[in-house]
């Protein structure tokens, strides 16, 4: 059961610290966000872990749509004690951190739109305003 961290690869590790900073559970769709390990490695990695003692696996109370339930990894009291008492490696933190910087970098560029989407309709409506107030003081200016 204890028989890591010999056994912690790279992308094990960045899985697990996927769930813990999740609060200790994380379906497999949150944990390719966080991660893009790909279907196959993450179907490992929740066997992997689970072997050893470090995580347990369960379903979804539902699935998206029509889907089926996805996995969900939730901590073991080992793996909460490992993800405590042990540093992300560099290899892991580098790969852990690209995939969050390129969900925060699609996030961004959303808000950033949709602000400027706001911006350019709040302009029309300044400049109508002041089509108004323009033909309000020909209107009264007698």
């Amino acid at each position: 059961m204890d028989n890591y961290p010999s056994n912690m690869d790279v992308k094990s590790e960045v899985f697990l610290f996927s769930v813990y900073d999740r609060g200790g559970e994380a379906s497999t769709t949150e944990i390719y966000e966080d991660t893009g390990i790909s279907k196959n490695s993450r179907d490992y990695r929740f066997e992997k872990l689970k072997d050893m003692g470090l995580i347990t696996v369960g379903k979804a109370k539902s699935g998206y749509g029509a889907r089926d339930a996805p996995k969900v990894a939730r901590l073991t009291d080992s793996g909460v004690r490992y993800a405590d008492e042990n540093t992300i490696s560099s290899d892991a933190s580098d790969m852990y951190f690209d995939a969050r910087e390129n969900e925060v970098l699609e996030n961004t560029i959303e808000r950033v739109e949709a602000l400027e989407n706001k911006h350019r309709g709040l302009k029309f409506r300044i400049e109508n305003l002041e089509n108004w107030k323009d033909k309000f003081t020909d209107l009264f200016s007698v």
